[in-house]
């Protein structure tokens, strides 16, 4: 009797550890995304452009902020596509993103709208390239949130598209 009075604490503090530390394992902001990327044929067919598509899927209880919304000063940071510009390969417009939600949120400026993923993200881009021009590159900045805590961290993702 007096071992099973002894053991029910350390088992129940044992289980608190096991849960606070898969907390902090998912808050910690390892491996939030997991990026592949590709192009496209443009949908007019236009020569030399392509369609770049970057996907996203997202850990569980993060969410990634999209690229359609104005920042305010204390609020998320909309995501980026930019570019390796040269004589070679430019974006051509903004990037889309393809499914994000809509939120608003409050600030010390007062309430701002922004839009988000959760479980997956979707950015397409157009690019013009030059004949001869072998791959698009660039990189993604954002921001990711841990929905449960509110942590936040910045993301930035390189990427190498080969061009038909």
């Amino acid at each position: 009797m007096k071992l099973l009075q002894w053991m029910v604490p350390v088992l129940a503090l044992t289980s608190l550890s096991c849960a606070v530390g898969n907390a902090q394992d998912a808050e910690r902001g390892d491996n939030v995304l997991q990026w592949s990327w590709h192009v496209e044929p443009t949908e007019d067919g236009a020569s030399n452009e392509v369609e770049l598509v970057l996907d996203a899927q997202i850990r569980p209880g993060w969410i990634l902020y999209s690229s359609d919304f104005v920042p305010t000063d204390f609020g998320p940071r909309p995501a980026k596509i930019v570019i390796d510009k040269d004589d070679e390969r430019a974006a051509v417009g903004d990037a889309r993103p393809v499914g994000a939600r809509r939120g608003t949120g409050k600030d010390l400026d007062g309430e701002f709208a922004y839009t988000y993923f959760s479980g997956k993200a979707a950015f397409r881009q157009r690019v013009h390239y030059q004949e001869g021009t072998h791959a698009v590159t660039g990189v993604i900045n954002g921001q990711a949130c841990f929905e449960e805590s509110g942590l936040c961290t910045l993301v930035k993702q390189a990427f190498s598209v080969a061009v038909p």
